[in-house]
């Protein structure tokens, strides 16, 4: 026993009874005290049990609303980066973009105008002065690298652009400068500026004679002259110049006919529009020839984007499609293009398409390709899309915030390892543009095949069904497996493309326009429009002027509009025809001659002889006075 109770024994000895009874009292008094304080805390702990249980169902509930809800968010994040990429191009989807917010800076291998960098650098500077970090990316000696800037400026090419001389020659002034006869001509030195000249349209006036025969004076025009368009002040060059504008420089028609009226000409919107739509529905002979070019030929690539027609017979918002084939991008011929306006996605246009076609199609993961290869009895091919593949891998390491990663937890991504595995392959296909077929197919078996095997071998050992990956990673691993066999397929034929960029670069100018002028009034103005940027791009793929290829097509088709267009007839109607080549030159020159007066070569000012430049009062071998002279300003 402790001593203080034994203590408290003595004590309670040597008391009275009364005494006794009063401290038992007290005891009593407390205990009950410390009893009714017991049995409220025992409330309080049943209340608090209860709290804490519904605070624990409700803590519960809301994990998994925001569970959901940090899902739904992920999804709205990748919309949200997938329209910014669409937006703003290819460029977003470049390793240096994707890392920028950690501040990592790379080349990308599938970026063509990626700045190269020095191998005896191993870190640079960013802005807020953190080092770039290195991820061990694969030099790209197929790629283009940005020429370092010197001093001085760049001549002009003067093959492009006239030219109009004019020298500056002021002698009163060099004498008030300098002093007369203290100065003396040594050369000319020339600057070269662009300048505009204000855009003028004339009005060509073509006289016919009107004759007056025989006894009856019978009132003749023996001139075969035809118009260009009867009752039409229209010509040739002004509708490829509108047709151009629209669907090259993707200007709408009502922002030309706005211009055209400040310049003095008024030409409404609706005349703009029925006339290029009829003339470009005339130029259909030209369309099917260049789709059975296209067809003929064993490589295409493909693709297709939506169009939307408010006046098409379906309800308000029914979404139209613009389809896109293309001659593939190692095709050593001239190159093609053809745009096809389509009310449906179905795979009937494809069937219509290429029916008559036996070779290699080179697109994305669209399900109709693959019901029509398997339709065609093997006449044809799909080859799958590599930049697709990467695009999904690019857009899940979007959603990551990587800005408190360290370097090393970056490259432990399965993303980023993913996306420097094909940096690595394209560092490869970059190098093999310029080879041939069979060059190009050994290099990729030799270089290409272990890496690409590598990279699926890492893709299939990943977990789709992982809950730590995000939706778009688990996405972009179920689009690689279930498009290995069509991604690994240019692996057989040197002549097969690794993706579809091609078409790709050949949708974007129809892209931007679309945001400018929104959608097409009729069936018939989005069918017209398909022809228009048919013959403009393919134009640019052959590297020829748009705009003038277009008035030459409207011109030759309209003198020959009511004949039957033999083959022979249509090859001449190509963009590498010789006949348009002929027809270019003079057409240029022509324009030369309309302007000779005001390019023509200036008189060369007369510099003063040695007696002209000194003062009558000194003697000819007397040189000025020094001092008397003004200060050179």
């Amino acid at each position: 026993m402790r001593a203080d109770q034994e203590a408290f024994r003595d004590k309670l000895y040597t008391m009275d009874r009364g005494s006794l009874i009063t401290v038992a009292m007290e005891y009593y008094v407390k205990y009950n005290e410390l009893r009714l304080r017991s049995e409220a805390n025992d409330r309080i702990a049943v209340d608090s049990h209860k709290q804490y249980a519904e605070m624990k169902d409700m803590c519960e509930r809301l994990c998994a609303e925001n569970a959901v809800l940090k899902a739904e968010l992920e999804k709205e994040r990748a919309k949200y980066t997938e329209l910014n990429r669409n937006r703003f191009g290819r460029k977003t989807e470049t390793l240096g973009s994707m890392t920028q917010s950690a501040g990592h800076t790379e080349p990308d291998p599938l970026d063509e105008e990626a700045p190269s960098q020095d191998a005896d650098h191993e870190e640079a500077s960013s802005g807020n002065g953190r080092p770039l970090l290195k991820y061990g990316m694969p030099k790209t000696a197929g790629t283009k690298a940005r020429s370092r800037r010197h001093g001085g400026r760049r001549k002009l090419d003067e093959s492009k652009l006239p030219v109009k001389e004019k020298y500056e020659f002021h002698p009163d002034v060099y004498d008030r400068l300098f002093g007369k006869g203290n100065w003396s001509f040594y050369s000319w030195d020339d600057h070269d500026t662009i300048e505009r000249m204000p855009v003028q349209y004339y009005i060509k006036r073509i006289m016919t004679p009107v004759l007056s025969v025989g006894l009856e004076h019978v009132l003749v025009r023996p001139d075969d002259y035809e118009p260009f368009l009867a009752g039409s002040h229209l010509s040739a060059s002004l509708v490829a110049e509108l047709m151009y504008n629209k669907q090259g420089l993707a200007l709408p028609y009502n922002r030309q006919a706005d211009e055209y009226r400040r310049l003095g000409l008024s030409i409404s919107k609706q005349t703009i529009i029925r006339n290029v739509n009829a003339l470009a529905l005339g130029l259909m002979p030209v369309y099917n020839h260049l789709i059975s070019y296209i067809v003929n030929t064993e490589y295409n690539q493909c693709d297709e984007t939506t169009a939307e027609v408010i006046n098409d017979g379906r309800k308000p918002g029914s979404k139209s499609y613009m389809w896109v084939h293309i001659t593939s991008e190692h095709y050593t011929g001239h190159p093609a293009v053809v745009f096809c306006f389509e009310l449906t996605r179905c795979t009937d246009h494809l069937r219509h398409f290429y029916q008559d076609f036996i070779g290699y199609i080179t697109c994305d993961a669209y399900i109709s390709y693959q019901v029509l290869e398997s339709e065609s009895g093997g006449n044809i091919t799909v080859s799958g899309c590599l930049m697709h593949c990467r695009r999904y891998f690019a857009i899940a390491f979007f959603m990551n915030d990587v800005s408190s990663m360290t370097d090393d937890e970056i490259q432990e991504l399965p993303e980023m390892k993913v996306l420097m595995k094909i940096a690595e392959v394209y560092s490869v296909e970059n190098t093999l543009k310029d080879m041939t077929a069979e060059d190009r197919l050994a290099v990729r078996i030799e270089k290409e095949k272990p890496l690409m095997d590598e990279l699926f071998d890492y893709i299939e050992a990943l977990d789709k069904d992982d809950n730590t990956y995000s939706y778009r990673l688990q996405k972009a691993i179920t689009y690689a497996l279930n498009q290995k066999e069509h991604l690994l397929r240019y692996l057989e034929d040197g002549n097969i493309p690794i993706d579809d960029g091609n078409t790709e670069r050949s949708l974007k100018g129809y892209c931007t326009g679309r945001r400018n002028w929104l959608f097409y009034d009729t069936v018939d103005g989005a069918e017209a429009s398909a022809i228009i940027y048919t013959m403009v791009e393919t134009a640019r793929l052959n590297g020829v002027d748009a705009r003038m290829y277009l008035q030459y097509l409207l011109e030759k088709m309209s003198a020959h509009k009511n004949e039957e267009h033999s083959s022979e007839f249509l090859d001449t109607m190509m963009p590498w025809s010789d006949e348009f080549s002929e027809y270019e030159t003079d057409k240029k020159k022509e324009a030369m001659v309309l302007m000779e007066d005001f390019f023509r070569k200036p008189e060369k000012p007369r510099t003063p002889r040695k007696k002209d430049r000194l003062p009558k009062d000194l003697p000819p071998d007397r040189p000025p006075d020094k001092e008397k002279l003004p200060l050179a300003v």
